[in-house]
């Protein structure tokens, strides 16, 4: 069996909020592989998902070895920021509002994360960044909101899709959006083959 790891994930969701909730191995069946269980592994996902500049990223790894009860503590909210996200998406795949409970803890993560960032005028062009990166061990949860934020303004919300194998989210970017699985080769073959079983057994 293929050991589970970060450089093992599959990124199948599309952007990088959906890659940073999709950090569990599957959402049906439940306990899910947790890929995430210590802050080296956030930091080599954020390499594997271009999430953070490699400079940045090795800033924060200096800062966790200094600091490891704070990068311990970081996986709290990051778990915690997670589950946000996913209960977010997670209503919007089902053509659902979020409700009013879920869109004040979103509304409320996305707000902090935005906070940090700033535009940096020189040199030409200006360019949006992260206020003094490398300093604030939850950076690689910011870039993830950030991106939340990205596909709330700049995707049409149709997109936004459930696996119906696994429950990972993704952006459909099909020409005609109907894609049902988060990777066709894996979760569409093995729900085939499933639902032909089902079929079989039943004598349909």
């Amino acid at each position: 069996m293929k050991e589970r790891s970060v450089s093992s994930l599959s990124l199948d969701g599309g952007c990088l909020s959906f890659h940073f909730i999709n950090t569990v191995s599957s959402r049906v069946q439940t306990p899910g592989h947790e890929y995430i269980r210590s802050y080296a592994d956030l930091l080599q996902w954020s390499r594997k998902t271009d999430a953070l500049p490699e400079d940045q990223i090795a800033r924060l790894e200096i800062l966790a070895s200094a600091r490891p009860e704070q990068a311990a503590a970081v996986l709290a909210y990051f778990r915690e920021s997670r589950d946000i996200l996913y209960r977010f998406f997670s209503s919007l795949a089902a053509r659902k509002s979020p409700g009013k409970e879920i869109s004040l803890l979103f509304n409320r993560a996305l707000k902090e994360a935005l906070q940090q960032l700033m535009f940096k005028a020189s040199p030409f062009p200006a360019n949006l960044e992260w206020e003094a990166a490398g300093t604030n061990l939850r950076e690689p949860v910011w870039a993830a909101l950030k991106s939340a934020w990205d596909i709330l303004d700049k995707e049409d919300q149709e997109r936004i899709k459930e696996c119906e194998a696994c429950g990972w989210l993704f952006l459909d970017r099909t020409r005609n959006n109907r894609k049902r699985w988060c990777s066709p080769a894996n979760c569409g073959s093995a729900d085939k083959a499933r639902r032909y079983y089902h079929r079989k057994k039943a004598g349909l």
